[in-house]
């Protein structure tokens, strides 16, 4: 799952011939609409939940750490 950002041909072709599925939406210029399972996209959302409580609880405690290393 990703991102429209993540929408680029180099992309797609990448995961593909890795066989990696991928669910992104389609961009609104995009000429081919290819169908997304909306499902499975719609599960997005505890990723980005995941990714964001691990940046606002793990990264202050390892930028806090690395600091007090500097100290001694």
């Amino acid at each position: 799952m990703a991102d429209k950002g993540y929408n680029s041909k180099k992309c797609r072709k990448f995961l593909h011939r890795r066989g990696i599925r991928y669910t992104t939406p389609y961009l609104r210029n995009e000429k081919h609409i290819r169908p997304i399972n909306k499902t499975i996209y719609r599960e997005r959302n505890k990723g980005e939940c995941l990714f964001s409580r691990l940046k606002y609880h793990v990264l202050p405690l390892a930028m806090r750490n690395e600091l007090f290393s500097y100290r001694l």
